[in-house]
């Protein structure tokens, strides 16, 4: 199949049919990506970094546990009569704002093999175009100062228009952190900021770590993925089909992949210590409850 990379990114697949088993009981029967950071669910800050790096088309990839997700995307117009009817308009946009901003289509993954065979499973609604992929568990931000428009992906599109291969994003990880993440090897370092990638490898050891720099849950992917993820095998070790193994295989036959440094803040809403981090770090910049809260927080730590 010929592809065509020339295409503006106006696609984005969200991995979202995790079971979320480090939040049980709570996601018993909601799922983890509506887990609030203060009152919005984490999963419209990552739609909102897309929308605002001028994506139109979200595909969530999801299982039959996540139907929640799918009617906050919809619009309840009774709802909107009654906040009409008591002049809540404030709260009225706040429920307007995710259904207008994008289209959603939603993918089933019937079973957990991984982030690999969870982008295949998107590769129809996706078709023949370039697009970015961004994992639902990572709330990446730049600065609070700007948190209204700004937008980390769109950083990775840039360079996906100039470079025309895959982009990942990548941020340092200090010692036997890197464990936990992909990590790339590096070929040669572009500027402060750009590099050109020579290895990806799925969680090495610390020792095997080919650099610092570990891949941050965002991606520009070229269509040409779909092959490689197609004849990828499940890895024996973890059950899964590796999306890093894919784009390794793609770097090998000659294609080139860059990554670019992020600098700013990763809040891992995989985890109950990033939920709490984020949702404390939010409050701390909200300019409704900030202050409030710090004194809160204060009074706490007294206590402690």
């Amino acid at each position: 199949m010929k592809y065509n990379n020339k295409q503006k990114i106006t696609k984005a697949v969200i991995p979202v049919a995790g079971l979320g088993t480090r939040f049980l009981p709570f996601t018993k029967t909601i799922p983890k990506e509506m887990l609030p950071i203060l009152n919005i669910p984490s999963i419209e800050y990552i739609v909102k970094d897309a929308v605002n790096a001028g994506i139109k088309d979200i595909i969530f990839v999801t299982s039959a546990r996540k139907k929640a997700l799918a009617d906050y995307t919809d619009s309840y117009l009774w709802l909107e009569d009654e906040l009409r009817k008591k002049n809540k308009i404030e709260e009225l946009k706040l429920i307007q704002f995710l259904p207008k901003i994008a289209n959603y289509i939603f993918v089933r993954q019937s079973k957990q093999l991984g982030l690999g065979d969870a982008v295949l499973k998107a590769k129809y609604a996706i078709g023949n175009e370039p697009f970015a992929l961004l994992l639902g568990d990572d709330i990446l931000l730049n600065n609070f100062k700007n948190i209204t428009n700004d937008s980390i992906l769109k950083n990775l599109i840039n360079s996906y228009q100039k470079y025309q291969s895959i982009i990942v994003l990548l941020k340092k990880i200090e010692g036997k952190e890197i464990e936990k993440y992909g990590v790339v090897g590096i070929e040669k370092k572009i500027d402060q900021k750009n590099f050109l990638l020579n290895s990806l490898i799925e969680k090495p050891t610390f020792k095997k770590a080919p650099s610092d720099l570990a891949i941050m849950g965002r991606y520009i992917l070229e269509p040409k993925i779909f092959d490689y993820l197609e004849k990828e095998q499940i890895d024996p070790n973890t059950g899964e089909i590796q999306l890093t193994n894919a784009i390794s295989k793609y770097l090998l036959d000659k294609n080139n992949v860059y990554g670019v440094l992020f600098e700013g803040k990763r809040y891992d809403m995989g985890n109950l210590l990033g939920f709490l981090e984020a949702n404390i770090d939010f409050a701390l910049n909200d300019k409704k409850y900030r202050k409030v809260f710090a004194e809160l927080l204060k009074e706490k730590i007294k206590n402690i």
